[in-house]
């Protein structure tokens, strides 16, 4: 429509923020407010983006004025978190991982396209400069075939880490790097090199104490014969 989108957002931390700072650039979108179990984070969430305060997720999702909800939250919640907005008849914008499993993604996807809702995927990846060059330059026939694709990612994140982190645990990020920095070019690969085929990988979990893996290397095989590999993670220096 003609009207500005009228979101929420749960618990915008580090990254919600980049997105608050994105939205409030865009006449298309409006804040009608947010929700965080951090008062103080709330708060000043509230007097530097505006909008209003919600006591909760269940409120926030109860608000007929509501259009659509930002979820940058754990991953473990996205799924529910979806769903529940979903069945209010809510559009949802999801940070990346979409879920932590395939059949919860193709559940969600599922009641969206029932509910006739829109679910946005926080990849970002696919829309920055070089791969947009990329993409045309692959399209238009100027890099001849592709042979193989190869790609890096990593940083020092899980350093930080402490027991009490929902980062440490592989029921709440199964993946590891693999869903904090690997889903983006799970994204991108497809993206220039057309549908996969196969994939394997090889996962190791003996730096760190905890049991989410501390590196992983992804291989797919494209249905147009090309290779990509994709190795990241997350216990030492920073590669891109």
């Amino acid at each position: 429509t003609e009207q500005p989108v009228k979101f929420g957002i749960v618990s915008p931390a580090r990254w919600g923020r980049k997105l608050l700072d994105a939205a409030a650039n865009s006449e298309k979108l409006f804040l009608l407010g947010a929700t965080s179990r951090n008062e103080e984070n709330l708060n000043d969430i509230i007097q530097t983006y505006g909008g209003q305060k919600y006591s909760n997720y269940p409120s926030m999702l109860a608000d007929p004025e509501l259009d659509a909800v930002i979820l940058p939250t754990p991953h473990f919640l996205h799924y529910p978190q979806t769903m529940d907005a979903l069945n209010a008849g809510k559009h949802v914008f999801v940070e990346k991982p979409m879920a932590n499993t395939v059949e919860e993604a193709q559940k969600m996807k599922q009641l969206a396209d029932e509910k006739q809702l829109v679910i946005g995927v926080g990849l970002q990846g696919r829309r920055a400069g070089g791969i947009r060059k990329a993409k045309e330059m692959i399209d238009n026939d100027e890099l001849g075939q592709i042979v193989m694709a190869v790609a890096i990612h990593g940083a020092p994140i899980a350093q930080n880490y402490t027991e009490d982190d929902w980062e440490t645990s592989k029921d709440k990020i199964p993946g590891g790097p693999l869903d904090n920095l690997g889903v983006h070019y799970a994204d991108v690969m497809p993206y220039l090199l057309g549908k996969v085929k196969r994939v394997n990988g090889i996962v190791s979990t003996d730096i760190t104490k905890f049991s989410v893996p501390d590196a992983a290397t992804a291989n797919f095989e494209f249905e147009s014969g090309a290779i990509g590999v994709y190795t990241t993670q997350q216990v030492s220096a920073y590669s891109s």
